[in-house]
């Protein structure tokens, strides 16, 4: 008798004030958070080996292979995409992320101005931002990531043998309506 008095408590005493079927808005919602992209690019990285000259855009492509399924696609709610840049360099840069479908059509696109730096005090900039409707229709239907760093002019050269680099560090953030 008393081990079932002491089983009934137990599980009344967990719902307590909650009905069957009552809207509960603290239920956590499901989440993925990964990398988006981490880079380290020191000066020699924007020098053109060909002509000895300064390159002014560095571009890479990074295939969204999580974001083309179906799962993604139906159950996502919204994107939280948050960016670190550590520049160390004497340059100013400008760095585009545009997120393309897989006609090259542009679905999002996003600008940080990057000051610059030097290695005894290193510029830092954190940006985030939240994708949700409207724009999360549109962002679900992208499939790469073009990162493209334009190098501006300043007076100063860069030159391959100068210390210091320009760092990413970015993550994606997914929550999913399960």
């Amino acid at each position: 008798m008393c081990m079932l008095l002491g089983f009934v408590m137990a599980f009344t005493s967990c719902v307590k004030d909650n009905e069957i079927g009552q809207n509960n808005s603290s239920e956590p919602s499901s989440s993925i958070t990964s990398d988006l992209i981490v880079s380290s690019l020191n000066a020699s990285s924007f020098n053109d080996e060909s002509t000895q000259q300064e390159r002014v855009i560095y571009l890479d492509t990074t295939q969204l292979d999580l974001m083309s399924s179906d799962f993604f696609n139906e159950e996502l709610i919204k994107s939280n995409l948050s960016f670190h840049f550590k520049n160390s360099l004497n340059k100013d840069f400008r760095v585009d992320f545009e997120f393309l479908n897989d006609r090259n059509e542009l679905k999002f696109a996003l600008q940080i101005p990057i000051s610059a730096g030097s290695k005894e005090k290193p510029i830092s900039v954190k940006t985030s931002v939240v994708i949700e409707t409207p724009e999360l229709s549109t962002f679900k239907e992208a499939t790469k990531l073009v990162y493209k760093i334009t190098l501006l002019t300043n007076d100063e050269f860069l030159l391959s043998e100068s210390e210091g680099e320009l760092e990413l560090h970015s993550d994606a953030t997914y929550f999913f309506d399960i």
